[in-house]
């Protein structure tokens, strides 16, 4: 797996490229600055595979329109992100607008579901808390997770915005660090870490831990 990270937007979102076997990227919550991420693609040797969506914030799927259009690809997101993800109430001014939503369908994502893209097997790990349909993407074989904005690095997501739910995060939380240590976590935000740092470092997830061997 090779894993490049775009930062980008005034919310530093990032953009994540993962490429495997096929040559053909996943791309991970494209957020802002499309015209960079278009020039990104366009250097690739294959087109992209699928759009993967972490959650409907506008700083993760700004870009979302502009790729899909220029890059045809599935674009994988939780339903109860789906409903309001392209309203204009999601906007977040001066710095984003409501982002525009694709011209071509959009796939539902459930908890649970085993999915192949890319040379990729991950299953989707619906972990509500930050926004409704909030999901992780877990590539066991690799031992890496995405988390978009429910775990980062020595924090987790605010749950004080329109959707969000502390109880609900608490218990996402807990499925998460019943994960493998070893696990890498890719966030929405920020640097790269492990789980074994988060249950040693992050306050969050300390408190939730469970029991070793306990799985997602």
């Amino acid at each position: 797996m090779k894993i490049t990270v775009e930062p980008v937007g005034p919310y530093q979102n990032n953009c994540l490229f993962l490429t495997g076997s096929e040559g053909r990227p996943l791309v991970v919550d494209p957020g802002a600055e499309s015209e960079r991420l278009l020039a990104r693609l366009r250097r690739e040797p294959h087109p992209p595979a699928a759009y993967l969506i972490t959650h409907g914030h506008m700083d993760h799927l700004g870009a979302l329109a502009d790729l899909a259009e220029s890059f045809p690809a599935p674009i994988l997101i939780h339903p109860l992100d789906m409903s309001w993800a392209f309203d204009a109430a999601n906007e977040s001014l001066p710095f984003y607008g409501p982002p525009r939503r694709p011209s071509q369908p959009l796939t539902s994502l459930k908890d649970g579901d085993r999915l192949s893209f890319g040379g990729f097997e991950f299953l989707v790990i619906h972990t509500p808390g930050h926004t409704p349909g909030s999901v992780c993407f877990y590539f066991e074989r690799e031992a890496v997770l995405i988390t978009g904005d429910t775990l980062f690095r020595d924090s987790v997501g605010r749950t004080d915005l329109e959707g969000g739910d502390p109880r609900q995060q608490t218990a996402s939380l807990r499925r998460l660090a019943a994960l493998p240590p070893e696990t890498r976590i890719l966030s929405g935000h920020g640097e790269e870490t492990t789980l074994a740092r988060e249950l040693r470092c992050n306050p969050f997830l300390r408190e939730v831990a469970i029991r070793p061997g306990r799985r997602a």
